[in-house]
């Protein structure tokens, strides 16, 4: 399907599924770039790829002195990396992005060696049980002797944590890699959705490299991307039963969650804000006193600087292989950056 075709035939969920099956771990993330390429190239005027691996894409703007404002997500995945093949055939491990070691014990693992080779992470026999849900204390068992892994796994091979995209009720969702492939869902709905007609600006999309290892492919970018202000698309925590009574998280359903504070441009900021009222999109307003943690934050502060703009869209279980959201949430994000780049925010 070409998201150029009617936006009707844009199903958010059944595009947010097939992303989301693949890998694309942090500093890996060639197939989920090769798989992303057609997408871009059916919005696009252009499109690059860069020499550490971000996709750029280019629309122009019918008005010969527009501005230019970025839509960006990061691509990558958190996942693990071999670090020792034991002579029993197990192998021990450490994490690639912030993995939470809560759901490590007893998940199913593909290690992406020479061949893939299915896996479940088990507790490491010589160490005390007590210690068994810390990631030292864990190796993962393949069925395979040590001569059996080795022609097959080298240590610094990647291991990707299974997980399966299930609808749940009420149009919510479960699955890994929501973080941040929801975010370039949101991206390609809505410049499929922008009237050219009545576009402002022309848009860049930047889909980067390493942000789970440290904002590195939006660091970089931003020292070679001119552009005049830019609107980061992430994830952030959603409301659970144990934390509902927390600021800084927010329930699934509430619409774009948009972030204020020194991170981000302050004019513009309100700008999004006033045009989710404008357009009757739901929204909540978060709050980052510092950095926000994000690809914001390194736009913002790469070479000469790029005034930013983050929209977030809540996200439970954040960096496991259950992360939960809500469809709806995507589509309210899609639409408030369509209604930005179609001049809702005057940059």
């Amino acid at each position: 399907m070409k998201l150029s075709e009617s936006n009707s035939k844009f199903n958010t969920g059944d595009l947010l599924k097939e992303l989301t099956a693949i890998d694309g771990i942090s500093s890996d993330e060639k197939n989920i770039a090769d798989k992303l390429m057609p997408y871009l190239d059916s919005v696009c005027d252009t499109v690059d790829k860069d020499t550490h691996g971000n996709l750029i894409g280019y629309i122009n703007s019918k008005n010969d002195n527009a501005k230019t404002i970025i839509l960006e997500a990061h691509m990558d995945r958190i996942g693990l990396m071999v670090t020792k093949i034991c002579t029993d055939g197990r192998l021990k491990f450490t994490n690639i992005g912030g993995v939470d070691e809560r759901i490590l014990p007893l998940s199913e693992v593909t290690v992406l060696g020479k061949k893939h080779i299915n896996g479940i992470i088990v507790p490491d026999d010589s160490n005390d049980a007590s210690n068994n849900n810390k990631m030292e204390s864990m190796q993962i068992e393949t069925g395979l002797t040590e001569d059996e892994v080795k022609k097959s796994v080298k240590v610094g091979d990647y291991i990707l944590i299974n997980s399966e995209y299930t609808k749940l009720c009420n149009n919510i969702v479960s699955g890994g890699a929501f973080d941040n492939r929801a975010g370039i869902v949101s991206i390609l709905k809505a410049v499929n959705q922008i009237d050219r007609n009545k576009l402002k600006y022309n848009i860049i999309i930047l889909f980067s490299v390493q942000e789970e290892l440290g904002l590195y492919g939006a660091y970089l970018a931003g020292k070679t991307i001119d552009a005049d202000a830019a609107i980061v698309v992430d994830v952030t925590h959603g409301e659970t039963n144990d934390t509902k009574d927390n600021t800084g998280v927010f329930p699934l359903g509430c619409g774009a969650v948009i972030c204020r504070g020194p991170n981000l441009h302050y004019a513009y900021t309100k700008q999004l804000i006033d045009a989710s009222e404008k357009n009757n999109i739901p929204y909540r307003i978060e709050v980052a006193s510092g950095s926000s943690g994000t690809n914001a934050w390194a736009l913002q502060t790469s070479s000469d600087g790029i005034p930013s703009m983050l929209i977030s869209i809540p996200l439970r279980y954040m960096h496991t292989n259950v992360e939960t959201l809500k469809i709806d949430d995507i589509d309210a994000t899609a639409n408030l950056l369509a209604v930005a780049a179609e001049g809702g925010v005057d940059i």
